[in-house]
């Protein structure tokens, strides 16, 4: 299902914390899907998590 935030059933069977099944991500390639798009969406992806543990960390309670 697009966008939902339901935790995936596989994901749950195998088990993954609800938690962390509801926050999963999942990418499908297809027959056409081309190596640097690939590269493309993994240095996205990594910049945004970056930036998230950025902040995540910069309001820990030290």
């Amino acid at each position: 299902m697009v966008g939902s935030v339901v935790a995936s059933h596989v994901l749950l069977a195998m088990g993954l914390p609800i938690e962390r099944a509801r926050s999963a991500v999942r990418f499908s390639l297809g027959k056409w899907t081309t190596a640097d798009e690939i590269k493309a969406t993994g240095d996205a992806v990594r910049k945004i998590v970056d930036r998230l543990n950025t902040r995540k960390s910069a309001y820990a309670v030290a």
